[in-house]
């Protein structure tokens, strides 16, 4: 008699970081794994509660209190993951040591984003990365443009971009949430979670300045314009007649979908939808200190699918915008000039099962009280 299979249980530890980017491609990738296998068990480990309305019912989650109770090593040693996965951030020696110690038989994989080449280089160089037994990389590898070394390309995947497909019904639930009409033209503006301050506050008060700009033209009065600060930002923002304000929407992507134009700052969530989507936009990238949003936008804006601008530049923004505002052709041309969307999230999943399937050794534990 053949032993029944032990259902799977992946732990997203994802504490060490902040904003919403490691979050949603948290869970696009357990939401595809539940997908191919709903009898599986899922569990995040998180650095803060998630914003209202952002998180299934179906994933529990525990949140990082700053006691030796909830590090990572004590969730892995009660939960007894067989695959524990990070995102853009690897434990530091003391960290792994200890995970290693608390779940010997767990195998580990990491989300390794594209990141700035002096940064890459040392990503390359933590002996931590050494330790990963799976390393999925959501671009493609055109997208990435960095060489990986041999030792690690043996064990790393280039899946493509980690992102949530725009779902109808949920659209229409979105619709008559934010009182959209048929036929309604709506611009969104948004930095994402808005969890990097300065740039999130630049670019709402470059958007006010063309927002105020346009207000007078006949052809912006059939607009909506909808303003999404993000979560995590935690600055005042004025709304201006005839903005529409929100503080955060967990269905960003139907949204964009939904939008005619976009403004937004080429981080790589909103790129990625964005090119999913394909919305026309315009990028107000600003430097980061582990990633590129200048080299994002500036990719799509060679394509012709966005116009590129500095993130302070309101007159230009004003003028950009009344000239996409006033001209659907336009708008249509860059909709066909997106490059085709590659959606990773079914193939990280797989891919996680195949590694939950290798460790057959581990120990179910109780889920944490």
């Amino acid at each position: 008699m053949v032993a029944a299979a032990q259902a799977p249980r992946c732990l997203f530890q994802l504490r060490k970081r902040r904003g919403l980017g490691h979050l949603v491609r948290g869970l696009n990738i357990a939401k595809a794994l539940l997908a191919l296998r709903p009898e599986a068990h899922v569990l995040f480990h998180l650095a803060t509660p998630p914003p209202p309305g952002f998180w299934p019912e179906n994933i529990p989650y525990e949140v990082d209190q700053g006691t030796p109770r909830c590090s990572e090593a004590e969730l892995a040693a009660c939960w007894s993951p067989q695959v524990q996965v990070f995102d853009t951030e690897l434990p530091d020696g003391d960290e792994l040591r200890a995970l290693q110690a608390a779940a010997p038989a767990c195998a580990l994989a990491f989300l390794m984003r594209r990141c700035l080449p002096t940064q890459q280089q040392a990503l390359y160089g933590d002996p931590s990365l050494a330790a990963m037994d799976l390393v999925l990389v959501p671009h493609t590898a055109a997208e990435f443009g960095h060489a990986l070394p041999e030792w690690l390309a043996s064990r790393s995947h280039f899946v493509g971009p980690v992102v949530r497909r725009p779902d109808p019904l949920s659209q229409r639930a979105l619709e008559q949430r934010l009182g959209l009409r048929f036929g309604d033209l709506v611009l969104t503006s948004t930095v994402g979670s808005g969890s990097v301050d300065t740039p999130a506050r630049r670019l709402f008060d470059t958007v006010a300045d063309a927002h105020a700009a346009l207000s007078a033209l006949p052809q912006w009065r059939a607009w909506r314009h909808i303003v999404v600060l993000g979560p995590c930002f935690e600055g005042q923002v004025q709304a201006l007649a005839g903005m529409t304000l929100l503080a955060g929407e967990p269905d960003l992507v139907d949204l964009l979908a939904r939008s005619d134009l976009v403004v937004a700052d080429g981080g790589y969530t909103t790129v990625s939808e964005l090119t999913l989507v394909r919305t026309p936009a315009v990028l107000l990238p600003s430097p980061r200190c582990i990633d590129d949003p200048l080299e994002r936008a500036r990719r799509l804006a060679d394509l012709g699918c966005c116009v590129m601008l500095q993130p302070d530049d309101g007159a230009g923004l004003a003028r950009v915008l009344a000239s996409l505002a006033g001209d659907a052709h336009l708008r249509e041309r860059m909709r066909e000039r997106y490059p085709p969307a590659q959606v990773g999230n079914k193939a990280a999943a797989r891919l996680l099962l195949a590694l939950c399937e290798a460790r057959p050794g581990c120990v179910a534990g109780a889920p944490p009280a």
